[in-house]
């Protein structure tokens, strides 16, 4: 890609044609990412705290329409009236589908279990991404990391506990939110050789407003959802006028949003996602705090050791993703068992 040579071209607005500025700066990157993973999970307590009274698609909806304008301003900086446009809208769609669905799964997830345990499931998302790039891709994924992905399904079964007294089927929904994640992102791989992630942000933004604007005039008012599981009621619940504070509330989710989107991007800027990968996990650490603070959560031991052997594969998985995609000389056998 080449610069254009005209600058009333760049002036104008019109950069379709310039490569977004790659910067080489490690610890402005894993600054920025550390802003980003501290911001997303106070978005969650947020949510987890109007649950309980407003359905999920009106609060997503004022979350969208707010965070909808920093992340246009964030695709246009980027590439100009090129952000705001792509010649790929099936791809679009397709990616920004999941994205919503996912979006969803998650906080209905979120409405019925600990913040902690929601966002360590949502975290087995690298080990879906891993398999789904060797089945849909047909990337090359060899004994070594297929062996992690496997012991972190292990851990997510750990945390699971399915056939326990205790077991929340809920936990399933924050499963499928980390595997249409993974869904999202496979396409992402494809997507982003054209379109940046500012730009992808955007469309799944969009979409959501659409979503959750139909799924308003559906529902009305109608129904509280009392008598329902935690999830479904969130689901189902008919849109209720939100007070001053509670619309407050849902507006700086919005402001959440756009603000994490926009620390991330710049974070990825600056920096190999390889290094700043293994930083988002600390959204974790962030989750446990909060859900103590606000709940008095703790999590058990069986969480901390599914969490721990998840995040460790995990961590693994990204290691020799890395690995693989870094220029060196490997021998054959190397890359068969990465």
């Amino acid at each position: 890609m080449s610069c254009l040579s005209s600058s009333r071209a760049t002036d104008s607005g019109d950069r379709s044609h310039l490569p977004v500025a790659r910067l080489e700066a490690p610890l402005r990157g894993i600054a920025f990412v550390l802003v980003g993973v501290s911001l997303f999970p106070i978005q969650d307590v947020v949510v987890k705290k109007l649950s309980g009274h407003y359905p999920l698609l009106q609060i997503g909806f004022v979350r969208s329409l707010v965070a909808v304008w920093p992340m246009a301003l964030l695709a246009w900086w980027e590439r100009g009236r090129a952000g705001l446009s792509t010649q790929r809208p099936w791809w679009h769609l397709a990616r920004a589908s999941l994205t919503v669905l996912s979006f969803t799964s998650y906080y209905l997830a979120l409405a019925a279990l600990p913040l902690a345990e929601t966002v360590a499931l949502y975290f087995a998302g690298p080990l879906f991404l891993t398999a789904l790039s060797a089945l849909v891709l047909g990337e090359p994924v060899g004994v070594r990391r297929w062996s992690a992905v496997v012991i972190g399904f292990v851990g997510v079964l750990v945390v699971l506990r399915p056939g326990a007294a205790v077991f929340e089927p809920a936990a399933l929904l924050a499963v499928a939110s980390a595997l249409l994640y993974a869904g999202a992102q496979t396409i992402t791989r494809e997507l982003g050789r054209t379109d940046s992630g500012a730009t992808m942000a955007l469309t799944s933004t969009l979409l959501y407003l659409l979503v959750a604007s139909v799924g308003g005039l559906l529902a009305g008012r109608h129904g509280r959802g009392e008598g329902l599981h935690p999830s479904l009621a969130f689901l189902v619940r008919g849109w209720v006028a939100p007070g001053s504070g509670e619309l407050a509330l849902m507006a700086l989710s919005g402001l959440i949003a756009g603000a994490g989107a926009y620390a991330l991007a710049q974070g990825y800027r600056a920096a190999p996602a390889s290094t700043l990968a293994p930083f988002e996990y600390l959204m974790i650490v962030w989750a446990v705090l909060w859900g103590y603070v606000v709940w008095g959560d703790t999590p058990g031991p069986f969480t901390m050791v599914g969490v721990a052997t998840t995040v460790g594969a995990g961590l693994y998985v990204l290691q020799h993703e890395a690995t693989r995609r870094a220029p060196g000389v490997r021998t054959r056998q190397d890359r068969a068992a990465s």
